[in-house]
């Protein structure tokens, strides 16, 4: 698991407890619904948006340097694919 990373198993936890509790909790009318929608994109966008930022310039950093660049690499694709995933859906 040292390939992956612990912080990117982190991260994909996060994702599915966040689509966890946006189906088993229930908002009871519509208007309690599209208040739960708008908390979980924004719990979402909270983690995600610099969980991105920092692994796009530990990318950088690693390729500059000449590391290995798998982790971080692994951890941007994360990132954009829990975008791109629900948008095809």
């Amino acid at each position: 698991m040292s390939w992956f990373g612990y912080r990117n198993i982190g991260y994909i936890v996060f994702i599915v407890l966040l689509v966890l509790y946006a189906t088993l909790v229930d908002g009871g009318d519509p208007a309690g619904r599209g208040l739960q929608a708008a908390f979980v994109v924004m719990l979402w966008l909270l983690v995600s948006v610099p969980f991105f930022v920092v692994n796009a310039v530990l990318l950088v950093i690693a390729l500059t340097k000449e590391r290995a660049a798998s982790k971080p690499l692994i951890a941007s694709l994360l990132a954009m694919l829990s975008v791109v995933v629900p948008l095809t859906n």
